[in-house]
């Protein structure tokens, strides 16, 4: 995603960076570090450009029959922290840039005072060294981005009747990389991380309630486009990740129902909108 220019609201920006550091102190688990290492983590709080929100809603795509594709949708929510990885930059041909007349110039390095019986005698001494040159104007074109997030999705419903099933999935943490155009707005990007269901149970005919949990890895690839608004940017993306439990451990039961899945595959395509806010 985009990454904003310098916010007018300086109070906003710091209290954000603050947050920031305090997050990552908190993910270190250093309730006193020590100054090297307060130091290693507030240079990498200082990469940290943006702090993003955002809501989606998806439909199912996979492969998968266990899983009810009309029971009206998936939907969930998350947040991300941005990292400025790098810029592409070019000359800008349209700014005008004030060019010096001379390539050298005067520098006064001293005075020397000499009386004699005339008068005093005065004498300045000079130094000449090139002119620096201003720098040129450049676009910047592309912007490189880190993200890692946190999300949770819900929804998701058995297609067998008579079982009925009740979870949240969540990414923590997942890591995405996208490459900004900023001529016109747009990025892309790519994601992967972790996945763990939560409170995953499944309820029978005979309201037998079966505990189960999974987790795997997430894959995905999205799109969108930023706009910018005054300190902020609104967002809207789309994308397809790819999102498969291979194995689910349930509950240990004399009898399980046949109809219970042995595996579940939750990839589908999402539409997520969202606010960024910059922290630097």
């Amino acid at each position: 995603m985009r990454t904003p220019e310098p916010p007018a609201g300086h109070f906003i920006s710091t209290t954000l960076r603050g947050w920031t550091l305090s997050t990552l102190l908190a993910l270190f688990a250093l309730p006193t570090p020590a100054q090297a290492q307060f130091g290693l983590i507030e240079g990498f709080a200082d990469r940290v450009s943006d702090l993003s929100f955002y809501a989606s809603y998806g439909q199912l795509a996979g492969p998968s029959t266990a899983l009810d594709r009309d029971a009206g949708g998936v939907h969930g929510f998350g947040l991300e922290l941005l990292f400025d990885v790098a810029h592409v930059t070019r000359p800008d041909p349209t700014a005008e840039v004030d060019q010096p007349t001379d390539s050298v110039r005067r520098v006064w390095t001293g005075m020397e005072v000499v009386r004699t019986e005339e008068g005093a005698d005065t004498t300045l001494t000079y130094e000449v060294e090139p002119r620096p040159r201003p720098p040129s104007p450049v676009d910047t074109i592309w912007v490189l981005e880190l993200g890692l997030g946190y999300g949770q999705l819900s929804g998701y419903e058995l297609a067998a009747p008579g079982l009925d099933m009740n979870l949240s999935v969540r990414e923590l943490p997942s890591v995405n990389f996208y490459a900004s155009y900023e001529p016109w707005g747009n990025y892309f990007g790519v994601r992967s991380g972790f996945l763990r269901t939560h409170s995953l149970q499944v309820v029978d005919a005979s309201g037998t309630t079966i505990a189960g949990e999974a987790d795997a890895f997430l894959v995905g690839a999205m799109t969108g486009y930023a706009m910018n608004l005054k300190d902020l940017w609104l967002f809207i993306e789309g994308g397809y990740t790819v999102r498969h439990f291979p194995s689910v451990e349930w509950a240990d039961l004399d009898v399980l129902p046949p109809d219970l899945p042995r595996e579940l595959n939750m990839s589908g395509w999402s539409l997520s909108a969202g606010v960024q806010f910059p922290v630097n």
